[in-house]
């Protein structure tokens, strides 16, 4: 694909409405093998933040031109990264899970008394990072207040694939709700399981096994066990779309 992306001049690549007729094959062929990988990389024990990544960062290269297997395409990626972040959360994996949803893959520390800023360490906190010899913690944060502003410059995954399908236009409105509603569902697993403050060599598996009837049925039916339906169905569209030109779509607007 990266060999593909060199064959497209930079006037294109650039250009949301490239008129260039030799790019669009060339765009197609590469939105196809996206879809290729995305389709063996499916499982969720295949799944990880790095992989998901590195996908949206080829589409990203690709004008949305091509509307419908563009947009079928994000919204492939949107759905393998629910369904690795809720099988993080179901399985206790907080921190990974978090990264997927909340926590930023960057952050830009400016500082009055730099000319260039400073990353964050993604894990980890802002005073234990900048805290220098001589200073408290609580003086550290007076410093970081005063002195300092963060700029989110890569948002997590899931907020920014949603934030790409809501202001594309192309995206049913229901869709939208669903994926909404998946991500908040996220959220609350990890905070129901963080609360049972698991030992650390202990699974959420083992945890439930021991559990009392009760509460594992309680716990069980709490969790995301999301499946790869919607993917699916995205799938199927994507490669009539390619074939046919269009379908008949439960997930487009047009």
């Amino acid at each position: 694909m990266e060999l593909l992306l060199e064959t497209i001049p930079d006037t294109c690549r650039a250009s949301l409405f490239p008129r260039c007729g030799e790019c669009q094959p060339v765009f197609t062929r590469i939105l196809i093998d996206i879809n290729t990988s995305l389709d063996k990389n499916c499982s969720p024990l295949d799944l990880n933040e790095h992989y998901l990544e590195s996908q949206l960062d080829i589409v990203r290269q690709i004008p949305p031109n091509l509307e419908k297997t563009y947009w079928l395409t994000i919204a492939r990626l949107n759905e393998l990264t629910l369904l690795c972040a809720g099988n993080y959360a179901d399985n206790g994996e907080f921190q990974a899970a978090g990264d997927l949803l909340v926590n930023p893959r960057s952050i830009l520390i400016h500082s009055r008394q730099s000319v260039q800023p400073t990353a964050k360490k993604r894990h980890g906190a802002l005073s234990e990072q900048f805290l220098s010899a001589g200073k408290t913690r609580e003086e550290t944060l007076e410093w970081l207040a005063k002195e300092c502003l963060l700029e989110v410059k890569e948002l997590p995954l899931l907020p920014l694939l949603y934030q790409m399908l809501e202001n594309s236009g192309c995206i049913r409105g229901q869709y939208l709700e669903l994926a909404a509603a998946r991500m908040k569902t996220i959220g609350s697993v990890i905070s129901l399981l963080a609360a049972w403050h698991l030992p650390e060599d202990m699974s959420i598996c083992e945890r439930l096994r021991f559990a009392g009837e009760r509460d594992r049925d309680f716990v069980s039916s709490k969790l995301c066990n999301f499946d790869d339906g919607a993917f699916r169905r995205l799938g199927n569209e994507f490669y009539q779309t390619v074939l046919n030109g269009s379908c008949q779509s439960e997930f487009l607007t047009s």
